[in-house]
């Protein structure tokens, strides 16, 4: 908001830097999220095998791209579990779905 304030006052220099000091931190705090979404992707996979993915913690966005990756990669199956919400039940179940429907392979979810 800084930045376009400073821009509809007439200060553009202004507007530019703070602008471009904006997408720097946006950049950083997209870094950041990755890494904790690595993180949390590793921590929560340890000692499994390549068939199984635990997918806790993630963002369904996170998810959805983590699920799409290892079906990619293995070319397998997916099964999993969630608990729906009222407000969006089974959201990562049918984000899979989707992307599944790009491959011929199986999906199982246990809450259906």
């Amino acid at each position: 908001m800084v930045a376009q304030d400073a821009f509809r006052s007439g200060r553009k220099a202004e507007a530019k830097a703070l602008s471009n000091k904006g997408k720097a931190e946006a950049a950083l705090m997209e870094k950041a999220n990755r890494m904790a979404s690595d993180a949390a992707f590793q921590g929560n996979n340890m000692g499994r095998d390549s068939a199984t993915i635990d997918l806790h913690g993630l963002y369904v966005d996170e998810a959805v791209r983590r699920a799409r990756e290892c079906i990619v990669k293995a070319r397998g199956e997916v099964s999993g579990r969630s608990v729906p919400r009222p407000s969006h039940p089974h959201t990562l179940f049918c984000c899979i779905c989707q992307q599944c429907s790009d491959f011929t392979k199986t999906l199982h979810s246990n809450t259906i």
